[in-house]
């Protein structure tokens, strides 16, 4: 027989296992890092705030850079999701525009974290690495999932740089400021950034315009690196 302080035990331990689950835990260090900066962002921080011990925050991520790497990782899977809806004969630029805009649109929540690990990376080099390893990932994903990514690998280098620095990059700003429903401010700008970036992005791309040539096992294969601090 479960005894009354038995049950409330029980839920209590439930309510701390739900605290400190993974998506939780990304959940509020996103609350933590908008609320008061990288910099003063710790895993320690994170796990007070939780109520899970260090050690319970440590199970998820090593420091607080690999938790960065994880939140990327989230954004990056509604683009998966949204290549799943692509037909056979949507136009390749159609596709590109469908993948990033979806996880724009998932990681709409994020957007006051991501300006203030934005402005931390003049003096956090580290953190700079990592977002860049990030956006390069993100870029890198949606080519393959758009089915775009060049055959040769030079040129697949090179379609990758060109997208994170001609097209998200730029945008990424008016996304973090775009205070529409819709992100129809963010939209228009990718669509004008996909537009001039086009010719590069198109020119060594694998396949044909009429059928997607990556899968979403060929975009999910770079699992993220375990990212080491001496502080986390």
């Amino acid at each position: 027989m479960t005894t009354g302080s038995g049950t409330r035990a029980e839920e209590t331990t439930a309510a701390q296992e739900g605290s400190c689950a993974r998506d939780a835990l990304l959940d509020l260090a996103v609350g933590l890092i908008a609320a008061h900066g990288w910099l003063r962002f710790r895993l320690g921080a994170l796990a007070d705030e939780a109520g899970c011990s260090p050690a319970d925050v440590r199970r998820h991520f090593a420091t607080r850079y690999d938790l960065l790497v994880a939140l990327s990782e989230r954004a990056d899977a509604a683009m998966f999701a949204a290549a799943e809806e692509i037909r056979p004969d949507d136009l390749p630029r159609d596709r590109l525009h469908a993948v990033l805009m979806a996880r724009f649109a998932a990681a709409a929540g994020d957007r006051a974290a991501l300006g203030r690990l934005l402005q931390a990376t003049v003096c956090d080099p580290l953190l700079a690495a990592v977002h860049l390893r990030n956006l390069h990932a993100w870029a890198r994903r949606a080519l393959l999932l758009a089915g775009l990514a060049a055959s040769h690998p030079l040129a697949a280098l090179i379609q990758e740089k060109v997208l994170a620095t001609a097209v998200i990059v730029p945008v990424l700003p008016r996304w973090i400021r775009d205070e529409s429903t819709d992100l129809a401010a963010t939209e228009a700008a990718l669509d004008r950034a996909i537009e001039r970036a086009w010719p590069l992005l198109a020119a060594g791309r694998a396949g044909s315009a009429e059928s997607p040539g990556g899968t979403t096992e060929d975009a999910g294969r770079d699992a993220p690196d375990t990212v080491r601090e001496q502080d986390a």
